[in-house]
């Protein structure tokens, strides 16, 4: 390569991945709303889904205490060895799954857990399944894997899946599913029944469930199902605590 005095060689321009997706909707508003509330306007948020009471005292405590216990330093990429056994504990106890410590890891927020999740299963000239309307970061998060989004619509009538258009949706390029039960944005709890027709679907079609599970705890006229215990063993689920007990997260 020759170099010219007084001439940059560096490249300036941004992958070619960069020009696939798109930023965030939500953090567009989030920033919007902190805009109209520093004005004076009265406004109620309704696009971030998050609770609407603060972080429990016991939670802030056991933070604060790890910082003057100088609990600072690197931690394994996977998550310290005592909050994996917690883990492993909770999906015994409150999802009936058994898995091994070498089976967990843990992430900054679901929205890590799932865009890693494409990074590792979905490429170019793959294709990833979305039931809509889901949320707006799935779409983004498959994209910038290289991956093309497959839209399928719910059920009209419950908001349950559809799985006869998503058997008819799948192709030999489909990787996996992306499925957010409690859902957001409808709310809608999908049923054990649908879960285990779709586990079919994923075994017969191989292809992956990755599984949002954040608002799990946030269910109050009966007990959702996980979407690993169908089919543990081809389930990739994220539950996030940081939803069920909100904390500012880096």
């Amino acid at each position: 390569m020759k170099f010219e005095k007084g001439v940059s060689n560096m490249a300036t321009t941004l992958a070619e991945r960069m020009s696939k997706f798109s930023g965030s909707p939500t953090s567009a508003l989030i920033a919007k709303v902190a805009e109209l509330k520093q004005q004076g306007k009265d406004i109620i948020s309704l696009n971030v889904g998050e609770p609407d009471f603060g972080t429990p005292d016991y939670i802030k405590v056991a933070g604060m205490k790890a910082i003057a216990d100088n609990f600072t330093k690197y931690t394994p990429g996977n998550g310290i060895l005592e909050l994996r056994q917690e883990i492993v504990k909770k999906l015994k106890q409150d999802n009936g799954i058994e898995y091994g410590l070498n089976e967990i890891t843990t992430s900054v927020g679901a929205k890590q857990a799932i865009a890693s999740a494409m990074m590792v299963i979905a490429g170019p000239g793959d294709e990833v399944i979305l039931p809509i309307p889901c949320w707006v970061s799935y779409t983004e998060m498959i994209r910038l894997a290289g991956a093309t989004p497959v839209f399928v619509p719910v059920r009209p009538d419950n908001y349950e899946l559809d799985l006869k258009a998503i058997e008819d949706a799948i192709t030999p390029r489909t990787k996996a599913i992306i499925i957010c039960t409690p859902n957001n944005p409808t709310g809608a709890v999908y049923s054990e029944e649908s879960l285990r027709k779709l586990a079919e679907l994923a075994v017969k079609h191989d292809f992956f469930i990755v599984a949002d599970e954040i608002y799990e705890k946030l269910v109050y006229d009966g007990q959702s199902t996980s979407a690993w215990r169908p089919s543990p063993r081809r389930s990739r689920s994220a539950p996030s605590q940081s939803t069920d007990f909100p904390r500012p997260m880096p």
